[in-house]
């Protein structure tokens, strides 16, 4: 999977991919930490990556409501 970043002078990087099923997902990191995710409205499909950063313990919470 290819993942591109793109520069946000000022503000942080944007990174985008690709699933295999072939939709389109960006997310945005700021410097202060934030981030922004997709729409409420978005669903994992069968065969899609997630790719996760966290500490520990939010990333086993995620894990779990994955399932």
């Amino acid at each position: 999977m290819e993942i591109q970043e793109t520069a946000l002078p000022g503000d942080g990087l944007r990174h985008e991919f690709t699933t295999s099923g072939g939709r389109q997902l960006g997310v945005v990191s700021y410097r202060t930490g934030r981030r922004e995710a997709p729409t409420p409205d978005f669903g994992f499909q069968p065969g899609d990556t997630a790719v996760v950063i966290g500490t520990p313990g939010g990333v086993k919470a995620l894990v779990g409501l994955l399932g």
